[in-house]
């Protein structure tokens, strides 16, 4: 299982491309801003940066909403997509797999590819910086 055959089972494309291309320039800035002394880490600057602008998204929708849950796992997986990982962001997304296949929300084939999703998430990303 890869990051992209996670993303293709969401049936939110644009949300994915959209969290993806601001992932893609964070993690450049990031870079850029380590290279130059005034990011001290990348990994927190990418995903604080990306927290930050969805927090009211997150805090509006507390309840386990199927829209949270998919925000959860498609964020999580661009975050390990680029090399980076948010032990918050992760934890709510290996929670938000079993709730989306609990409530039967996505295709069988991304039930059946549970523990390889969560497998991919829980691992330590590959830094490519």
């Amino acid at each position: 299982m890869n990051h992209k055959q996670i993303l293709d089972k969401i049936p939110a494309g644009l949300l994915v491309t959209a969290l993806d291309q601001e992932i893609a320039k964070l993690t450049f800035t990031a870079m850029a801003g380590h290279k130059n002394n005034w990011v001290d880490d990348k990994n927190e600057y990418v995903v604080t940066k990306s927290m930050s602008r969805r927090s009211c998204l997150l805090d509006h929708h507390a309840s386990k909403s199927h829209e949270t849950e998919i925000f959860n796992v498609t964020l999580a997986t661009l975050l390990h997509k680029y090399g980076f990982k948010g032990q918050g962001i992760t934890d709510a997304a290996l929670m938000a797999v079993e709730g989306l296949n609990r409530k039967t929300v996505l295709s069988d084939s991304f039930y059946r590819a549970e523990g390889e999703v969560k497998a991919l998430l829980a691992s330590q990303p590959i830094n490519h910086a």
